[in-house]
């Protein structure tokens, strides 16, 4: 049985591991292209099928699961163990791969005339006072399996080595801090985004913006309660309600809540591409979108924009607030790896 459960766990890891290039193959296919884009460059209508198009997808897909098969043998062989190092590297190979196919597209195709106008999705639906409700759900939810942690580890942590503490202290703050992230985008898309670059119509621009955040915080709540579960598993004989716990019944209850979940998130990313406008197009000079990914205007007071292709957003980079919470994020991952 511990056998069994070590086999399916080394598979789950790796399909872990898989599963960024894969998010990456789908968002730069052709489905998710709108108007006249191509890896995040305006292009020539006709360009994607071109010859010159189909070599530089072919190009980006290559290297993106090259890099992505080579990390996940390196985990099966345990060269590299720690899943957050494994998903940043194919996250980070993904990011690198798509900015090399906007420079390649940028050299090879003739841009169009800017569009008058960003409009990400054009359906109609009514405004909606649950909308509002749920943005809040996003908000609350992410943060709360991580503050209830930490409140446990200071009730309970009394008896402990500290650097036993610090560990367990330093996973809580780092789950809690992407919590916060998660919160902070919610917030952002309710409240300091412009509607018109959603969609034409106000509650279908809402509604857009808060699936599109439910979706991401829907992602990252499921990991960081696993997380955090895994966190409170040291402490079951001092706690006494979770004396009870086990891997075993650990394994059972998050491996199907954990595939229940994906697959609704993967319904509502399937629910937004469906509403997806493919013939908008974003007005920005191409200078604006750095790699083709990452919106840079100073002169925007938004914090977050439509991403230029694909279901998805860009933060505005150039606003400070922006920079401040990427280098926490930033300092805290690099610490979870260091460590």
């Amino acid at each position: 049985m511990i056998q069994y459960q070590e086999a399916i766990g080394r598979v789950l890891f790796a399909a872990l591991i898989l599963l960024p290039a894969a998010v990456w193959h789908w968002s730069a296919g052709r489905s998710q292209r709108r108007g006249s884009t191509f890896f995040g460059a305006r292009v020539e209508p006709g360009f994607a099928e071109s010859d010159a198009g189909r070599a530089i997808s072919r190009t980006f897909h290559l290297r993106l699961w090259l890099i992505a098969i080579a990390m996940a043998a390196m985990a099966q062989s345990g060269l590299v163990e720690t899943l957050i190092l494994n998903l940043t590297t194919v996250s980070a190979a993904g990011w690198i791969a798509f900015a090399l196919a906007h420079r390649r597209t940028r050299q090879q195709a003739s841009a169009t005339a800017v569009p008058a106008a960003r409009v990400a999705s054009l359906m109609a639906a009514p405004e909606s006072p649950w909308l509002t409700a749920l943005d809040w759900v996003a908000m609350i939810v992410p943060v709360t399996a991580p503050t209830a942690t930490l409140i446990i580890l200071a009730q309970y942590g009394t008896g402990f080595s500290e650097q036993f503490l610090s560990r367990h202290y330093f996973s809580a703050v780092y789950t809690l801090s992407i919590g916060l992230m998660c919160s902070a985008n919610q917030f952002a898309l309710r409240y300091r985004s412009r509607p018109s670059d959603w969609a034409s119509d106000p509650g279908a621009s809402h509604k857009y913006r808060t699936y599109l955040g439910v979706m991401i915080a829907a992602v990252f709540t499921i990991i960081g309660a696993k997380t955090c579960a895994l966190t409170l598993m040291d402490f079951r004989l001092t706690v006494p309600w979770l004396r009870n716990w086990s891997m075993s019944g650990y394994f059972l209850i998050t491996f199907p809540l954990a595939a229940l979940w994906l697959f609704g998130v993967w319904r509502m990313k399937w629910w937004l591409s469906r509403h997806l406008a493919t013939e908008s197009v974003d007005p920005m000079p191409d200078a604006c979108w750095k790699g083709g990914l990452f919106y840079f205007n100073r002169q925007d007071p938004a914090l977050v924009v439509p991403a230029r292709s694909g279901v998805g957003f860009s933060y505005n980079y150039a606003r400070p607030s922006v920079c401040v919470v990427i280098v926490v994020i930033l300092a805290f991952s690099i610490a979870a790896v260091v460590r």
